[in-house]
């Protein structure tokens, strides 16, 4: 019989390893086109290109093919997702692992009905949920931020983003309480923090939020204890306030104005170097006190009149401006060359300066006149004869 040591390599599986077992037995020649193929597929995977399977996992959204030992500590079927996916799917938390998966009333976790999954605590950096803005009903919205990309850590694609419904009735799991109409979002909150130890982004519920747009996306701007997000729009954003290097407002109007973050580099924030600056634009002037107050509160630096940023708002208000400065600046040019004036430095000044010059020179004939230093000039002739018949 040919070698069947190939047959290791599916211990992850028995199911299929017993059925290739099974065919084996049934047609003994197959045993080595099995080997091959299982070979074959193994020096594959072994010369793939690192960058590619990178690619491959992210683009699976971290998903592990292999069912779950256990039950789930807590099974919720059925709810409203919008992000990785907009459907409804159903989650799962394990005391080390968090799933997403195809809706079903029941646990089915089986590899084909994971769409999304993160260890936990390694792949889960915090949560937040907020009252949803914009609903006639009440209801609350859920994030599950995964741990941040070094090269991206304010961007995240892949972040969990979910309505709760109003109570625990259809929760699954020996984590559920017993009372049915406990608050979903109450009973989850505690669950995630006391139970799995992911940290909230506002313990103490002192976060507030505004409407703002990051480009064309309309979403809205959460300013919580831990630090700045903008949701529900893919991908979520969010800036701890370690990384927040400076904000500054620009574009204000009577109605409104733009908040700019920048965000300092994850490998030393300390050094105040900044790897991006996020815009937020069409923020209401009504938010305005309660934001810098904010900025204040946390030290956040408000860069609204750095040097830098001045120089640009004078550069853009005179490039915009232009007929009522350079324009000015240029006619008066064209002026002093008709009527012949000289003084090429002074058409260079800016408007105004002339009639500051206009008094200089009155003062500089008083000074002559009433002056006998040598730079004043010599006194007349005139008044040398006066002085003589006086004497005499």
């Amino acid at each position: 019989m040919a070698d069947q040591s190939f047959l290791e390599a599916l211990n992850r599986d028995a199911s299929l390893k017993e059925s290739i077992n099974l065919y084996i037995a049934q047609h003994p020649d197959s045993s080595d086109l099995f080997s091959r193929i299982v070979s074959f597929f193994a020096s594959s995977s072994a010369s793939e290109d690192p960058a590619s399977k990178k690619r491959k996992l992210e683009d699976t959204g971290s998903v592990q093919s292999t069912t779950p030992s256990s039950d789930p500590l807590l099974y919720i079927p059925a709810i409203s997702v919008s992000s990785p996916q907009r459907k409804k799917l159903s989650l799962a938390f394990f005391q080390d692992r968090f799933i997403l998966a195809a809706s079903s009333p029941t646990p089915d976790l089986s590899p084909s009905k994971i769409i999304y999954s993160a260890d936990i605590p390694g792949g889960i950096s915090n949560f937040f949920v907020s009252e949803t803005p914009g609903r006639a009903t009440k209801t609350y919205t859920y994030i599950i931020l995964p741990s941040s990309n070094p090269d991206a850590p304010t961007s995240f694609s892949e972040a969990v983003v979910f309505v709760t419904p109003e109570t625990v009735a259809g929760f699954q799991g020996k984590a559920v309480p017993a009372i049915a109409d406990t608050p979903a979002h109450i009973f989850l909150s505690s669950f995630l923090e006391s139970k799995l130890h992911i940290s909230p982004l506002d313990k103490r519920n002192e976060t507030f939020y505004v409407d703002a747009h990051r480009g064309t996306k309309d979403g809205y701007l959460f300013f919580t204890p831990s630090g700045i997000l903008f949701g529900f729009k893919k991908p979520v954003w969010f800036v701890p306030i370690d990384l927040i290097d400076s904000v500054s407002y620009s574009s204000i109007t009577r109605v409104t104005f733009n908040l700019t973050i920048a965000v300092a580099s994850s490998d030393d924030p300390s050094a105040g170097g900044v790897y991006e600056e996020v815009e937020f634009s069409m923020v209401d002037q009504e938010n305005y006190s309660r934001i810098d107050e904010y900025v204040r509160n946390w030290r956040l630096n408000d860069q609204s009149m750095a040097e830098e940023k001045r120089e640009k708002r004078m550069l853009k208000s005179q490039n915009a401006d232009s007929e009522n400065g350079f324009e000015l600046i240029k006619a008066e040019q064209e002026w002093k060359a008709i009527t012949g004036e000289e003084g090429d430095d002074e058409l260079e000044q800016a408007p105004g300066m002339y009639d500051d010059e206009d008094d200089d020179d009155e003062e500089d004939e008083n000074f002559e006149a009433n002056s006998d230093d040598d730079d004043g000039g010599s006194p007349s002739a005139s008044s040398d004869e006066e002085s003589d018949n006086d004497n005499n």
